[in-house]
């Protein structure tokens, strides 16, 4: 890790310590705001949170094409997961100071516990990076400490299930449960009680329910936990928003949906099929993944499964409407 990175990393960090509060609690967005904080120390909480933010493997994947390069967005998401935690193992002080620092005010007889001020939105951005940070620091010092020290290295896990315990507002949970999805293994028990609580609270709540579904496909490690998903009770091909809750989603999961196998795409391929039999227009906008496959080199493994897939995806020709209007007017000649 380039040392002027972590430099930068931490120099940023430490302005947001400077840049608004007195130290009591940054914001009051979630619990017992009045709406009207200090816009300027917002401004600068919100341009540092999407400052500090690392480009997704996708946006990488994009420069890379641009100049031509051949792209390996396993390598990405992995190159892009190991800088997030040597940054965050760098500055590890200084993202529990910002994210202490930055935390909602006591509630207070009275509050709605809730405000939409430009404030409390850069506060809440801040404190929710650095908790993708730190969750992701720990989840790396899991995998190297392997199961002999398991329990310190959940820390990160903990740390994200007693926010989204304590969130009394969507974004704060939602960014907690993304937190421990994103970092945690399956099977870890903040993040399977996460996920049940979750699920549990949004009840017939449809737009919620996609967000449960949507953050285990943005995480997927295989098409074989998405494949769980498409089989859930509560999934529906006909709905196109839990459809794209699901399918969409992993399509854009790096590290799922590129997986060596193929299994990724044959997944897609065989969705965009099935949902062509009756909404053709949301299956064409499914297969949009598919037909970027040259950008993964046209004689390479990836490029060519990806190639097999597009193809695999398209239906049977179909005789246009003109065609079968004709049939139907022309005249019988036997």
């Amino acid at each position: 890790m380039p040392a002027h990175l972590v430099v930068a990393f931490s120099g940023s960090l430490a302005q947001a310590l400077v840049s608004g509060g007195d130290g009591s609690g940054g914001g009051s967005e979630c619990k017992g705001s009045s709406g009207d904080g200090d816009g300027g120390s917002g401004d600068v909480r919100a341009l540092l949170a999407a400052a500090l933010a690392l480009p997704s493997v996708g946006e990488l994947s994009d420069a890379q094409a641009a100049a031509q390069r051949p792209v390996d967005p396993l390598v990405l998401a992995a190159a892009r997961r190991h800088v997030k935690a040597q940054l965050a193992a760098s500055a590890r002080g200084l993202l529990e100071r910002v994210y202490a620092h930055t935390a909602p005010r006591p509630v207070t007889d009275g509050a709605d516990g809730f405000s939409t001020s430009g404030a409390e939105v850069g506060r809440r951005a801040l404190r929710n990076l650095c908790l993708d940070f730190l969750a992701a620091a720990d989840a790396a010092t899991e995998v190297a400490a392997g199961n002999a020290d398991r329990g310190k290295a959940d820390r990160g896990g903990a740390l994200a299930f007693a926010q989204y315990s304590a969130a009394t507002c969507m974004t704060d949970r939602l960014a907690a449960l993304h937190a421990l999805v994103d970092h945690c293994a399956p099977g870890n028990t903040h993040r399977e009680r996460a996920l049940a609580a979750f699920k549990a609270d949004a009840g017939r709540d449809a737009l919620v329910v996609n967000k449960w579904f949507s953050a285990q496909a943005s995480a997927a490690s295989a098409a074989e936990v998405a494949a769980s998903l498409l089989a859930h009770p509560d999934f529906s091909w006909s709905n196109p928003n839990r459809l794209r809750s699901v399918v969409a989603v992993f399509a854009g999961n790096a590290e799922g949906f590129h997986a060596a196998d193929g299994a990724g795409y044959a997944l897609l391929a065989d969705a965009v099929l099935r949902v062509d039999s009756f909404n053709p227009q949301i299956a064409a906008r499914l297969c949009g993944t598919l037909s970027l496959w040259r950008r993964y080199g046209t004689n390479t493994p990836r490029g060519q499964a990806m190639r097999a897939s597009s193809s695999a995806s398209l239906p049977p020709r179909r005789p246009s409407a003109r065609t079968c209007s004709r049939s139907r007017r022309a005249p019988s000649r036997t």
